[in-house]
């Protein structure tokens, strides 16, 4: 079985892939959120429990929390927003430093 920071590492290339993709308009917003859905809900089914444990991760769930929050605006955002969200999108793929401002938390899962 497949462990958190496995998870965060098999799919932050894919996160970042979007996120740019979607940034730079290459992506439509419907392929966007279905991928972060996907995302949320294979998390999900894991259903790992506890605190974030790295940076690496931390930018990982604000990076898919912002996408998630600005889909319909993201054509219209302003320039220092859309350097922040490429910025981690570079992160998450090694070419970066740590962007500041990152305080993504692992989604809950709760069962019902």
């Amino acid at each position: 079985m497949m462990n958190p920071e496995d998870f965060i590492q098999a799919k932050a290339p894919q996160l970042a892939f979007y996120g740019q993709a979607a940034l730079e308009k290459l992506l439509p917003e419907s392929e966007l959120q279905q991928y972060l859905w996907d995302t949320l809900s294979e998390w999900a089914q894991h259903q790992y429990t506890g605190q974030t444990n790295s940076q690496f991760e931390r930018v990982f769930w604000h990076l898919l929390f912002e996408l998630h929050q600005l889909e319909h605006e993201l054509e219209h955002l302003c320039q220092d927003t859309k350097h922040h969200l490429l910025d981690c999108c570079s992160y998450l793929c090694g070419a970066q430093q740590l962007p500041s401002g990152c305080i993504g938390v692992r989604p809950e899962v709760v069962n019902c």
